[in-house]
């Protein structure tokens, strides 16, 4: 992945622009937490940026009940569990839009 080999620069210095909520699945093999530690440092100096991240969730920002699989197998599998999107995601973006809507 390219974003992790080396951060573009220019995309973090557009975001740097407005508000930011970013969120990671702790359990996401496809956006790890590599990529969320790269983007907590790309803006580490943004002073309007909120990171969060999930233990239990993974990519779909859902509860996965299975046990781990092949990567190559996710889609098939674990993406094709009823994982609905966790309704702590969804009431934190919620409340993250409330509170910045300008």
């Amino acid at each position: 992945m390219v974003f992790r080999e080396r951060p573009n620069i220019i995309v973090i210095s557009i975001i740097k622009k407005w508000s930011l909520s970013t969120r990671a699945s702790e359990k996401d093999r496809q956006v790890t937490m590599v990529d969320f530690q790269l983007w907590k440092d790309g803006l580490a100096a943004h002073n309007d940026v909120t990171f969060i991240s999930y233990p239990k969730l993974n990519h779909l920002f859902g509860e996965y009940s299975g046990d781990e699989v092949p990567f190559s197998k996710l889609v098939a599998v674990e993406y094709s569990q009823n994982t609905p999107v966790s309704d702590i995601v969804i009431n934190d973006i919620s409340e993250w839009i409330i509170n910045n809507s300008r």
